[in-house]
């Protein structure tokens, strides 16, 4: 390889070694920003939403005719 191909190549991957480091640090600094939250408060809120919206779910409770499921299995076309 020539010298001026090699400090190409080397230039080149600093300088996206560098990009990709400084996108790192700013996504990093966006997520510092973030309130945290402890893990055992969110997984009561996260049961008591659940528990609360249940009778609306149709996966918990089904659906009130076969038509309503989006997950049914289609019906096969015939052809006479």
């Amino acid at each position: 390889m020539e010298r001026g191909n090699l400090l190409g190549a080397f230039i080149y991957h600093a300088q996206t070694a560098y990009a990709t480091q400084r996108r790192l640090c700013e996504q990093l600094r966006e997520e510092a920003k973030c309130e945290r939250a402890k893990v055992s408060i969110v997984c009561k809120d996260l049961v008591h939403y659940i528990t609360d919206h249940q009778s609306n779910d149709a996966l918990v409770i089904g659906f009130q005719s076969p038509k309503e499921n989006p997950f049914r299995d289609k019906q096969q076309c015939s052809l006479i």
